[in-house]
């Protein structure tokens, strides 16, 4: 009997008395200024919000808690309303975050491996851009001042550090991919500041170094997805064909424009670098039109009234289709479309040949390879 009374207490021990394994997370806050009522904890997904759970603030203190439980970490979001929010990587694990305000950049955050290797990586990228920040901000002084020289020097030198400090803030992308492929963040940092614009190859290589316990990371399975589409739409492949309507609603089939070059044009209303990209285009189109060329432009607008005006306000006399559905636009996901403005050239038997001919003149260099 005494041997059975002591087994019963050392499960007992076990049960209650030892260390817990964290069944999910727990997020507790402590902002000293918040004034929102309701605090969301999100995810972004297909450039959309998922709530993933939310709670009431103690506004006199600045508290909340947020709970769930997710597979592995990735970057979520805590919104309060108006644009206010906090992101970080959370793991199933008790996370701690105060500070004096949302905006405070030494909010402090506990509790998550991820987060604080991701702190790291973003800390960095600061440190990298400090320089265009600072002329940001002048920017921002010469605006409100309305000191329009000092706007348009302070312009030019963004534009031309930015190219500069594109290719470092890429190379040490890459490198902390590289150099963390244990890391929950690197796939993350792959998925969200590479993949984009690189090659299956080099992104499908990157992904095989990772180790095998990221292979249920969501970033991971969203880089595989990525590799196998660009492979199927990579140079020399036959263009997946696809119908979708135009603003009239009649279905437009891809494959009723093979026999000319036809310019696949992915690009939206609401886009700056599209709009901007658009007069490029147009003077090809006049150029090469008669000469056995078309475009197809696919528009990842949400509203049609904004996507229809654009057309006629920019003079894009080609056929234009859309499904109004935004960046899940499904010929955009077929193609592997992550950034706009984007294009795709196919010879006249709808063979891919070339890809984002954009600025300087690549477009009709390449036509008048094509067109002699």
């Amino acid at each position: 009997m005494r041997k059975l009374v002591i087994a019963i207490l050392a499960l007992l021990v076990v049960a209650c008395g030892g260390p817990q394994k964290q069944e999910g997370f727990r997020i507790q806050g402590t902002i000293k200024s918040l004034t929102k009522k309701v605090a969301y904890l999100e995810r972004r997904k297909d450039g959309n919000w998922e709530k993933i759970d939310s709670c009431f603030v103690d506004t006199l203190k600045g508290k909340f808690e947020l709970k769930g439980k997710i597979e592995t970490p990735e970057l979520l979001y805590i919104g309060f309303g108006k644009g206010q929010m906090i992101r970080l990587f959370v793991e199933n694990n008790q996370i701690n975050i105060s500070g004096d305000s949302i905006q405070d950049p030494n909010i402090k955050i506990g509790g998550s491996k991820s987060q604080d290797e991701f702190k790291v990586y973003t800390n960095q990228l600061d440190t990298i851009n400090k320089d265009l920040t600072e002329i940001s901000k002048k920017y921002s002084a010469a605006k409100k001042a309305n000191d329009t020289a000092a706007m348009k020097t302070l312009d030019e030198q963004y534009d031309k550090l930015s190219d500069i400090l594109y290719q470092k803030q890429r190379a040490f992308s890459k490198n902390f991919v590289i150099q963390n492929k244990s890391s929950f963040v690197a796939p993350y940092i792959l998925w969200t500041e590479l993949a984009y614009d690189m090659e299956a190859s080099e992104m499908d290589s990157l992904v095989k170094g990772f180790d095998t316990t990221l292979n249920k990371s969501e970033y991971v399975k969203f880089l595989n997805e990525r590799v196998a589409i660009l492979n199927k739409v990579a140079i020399g492949q036959p263009a997946p064909d696809f119908t979708m309507n135009d603003s009239l609603g009649n279905p437009v089939k891809l494959s009723s424009f093979f026999g000319k070059y036809l310019l696949v044009d992915f690009w939206a209303s609401w886009c700056g670098p599209c709009r901007r990209e658009n007069p490029t285009i147009v003077a090809a189109y006049k150029e090469f039109s008669k000469k056995g060329f078309d475009i197809l432009g696919v528009s990842l607008d949400r509203d049609k009234s904004k996507w229809t005006t654009a057309i006629r306000k920019d003079h894009l006399t080609w056929h234009h289709i859309s499904d109004l559905q935004y960046w899940n636009n499904a010929a955009a996901k077929l193609y592997g479309i992550r950034s706009i403005p984007s294009n795709i050239l196919l010879d006249k038997k709808g063979i891919i040949i070339a890809k984002n001919l954009i600025g300087d003149d690549k477009l009709k260099t390449k036509l008048t390879e094509l067109l002699k």
